[in-house]
């Protein structure tokens, strides 16, 4: 039994410090990034992610590459709800639902700490993260949400609003 404890303690250690080198790791590739390209490079990366994410069907490594890029993008701007909703896709693209919900939560809450209006593709993406968790009447009230706040003008011409709600109702609603 003792045994088994130590055993459980030795991998639980090397599991905290293969954490904490992944997180030193995009720390230093976002410091290397931003002093060979500076601010502007970054806010593309974020851009580049988004632009990948945004749609389904692509190759997966694609869309762990954004993932990459995002990650770069929101650790040199952590309270940035451009970058972060880049990142919450990219999450839910490699499958990464947990992160992604928690990510477009992050979000949401970013941009009403800022007053900015509520945006439907976080809610959209937290619609679709909670329904890949199992979480189905969370997802119908976040799919419900989402389309309320889509219904205002200034959502009625985004291709990326209708193309996030066109598969979060597809995913929710079946």
């Amino acid at each position: 039994m003792l045994a088994l404890a130590l055993g459980a303690g030795i991998v639980l250690a090397r599991w905290i410090r293969a954490r904490s080198s992944a997180s030193a790791a995009v720390a230093e590739r976002t410091s290397a990034s931003r002093a060979l390209h500076g601010e502007e490079a970054l806010a593309q990366d974020a851009q580049d992610a988004w632009d990948v994410a945004r749609r389904a069907g692509r190759e997966p490594r694609a869309y762990f590459d954004a993932l990459a890029k995002a990650e770069r993008a929101v650790a040199d701007r952590p309270s940035d709800a451009t970058r972060l909703a880049a990142l919450a896709l990219a999450q839910y693209r490699v499958e990464h639902f947990g992160d992604a919900l928690s990510t477009a939560v992050r979000c949401r809450a970013v941009r009403d700490e800022a007053g900015l209006s509520p945006d439907p593709r976080d809610v959209a993406i937290e619609a679709m993260a909670l329904e890949k968790l199992e979480r189905t009447s969370e997802a119908r009230a976040r799919l419900a949400q989402a389309r309320a706040i889509a219904a205002a003008p200034v959502w009625s011409t985004d291709d990326d609003v209708r193309a996030l709600l066109s598969e979060a109702s597809s995913l929710v609603d079946r």
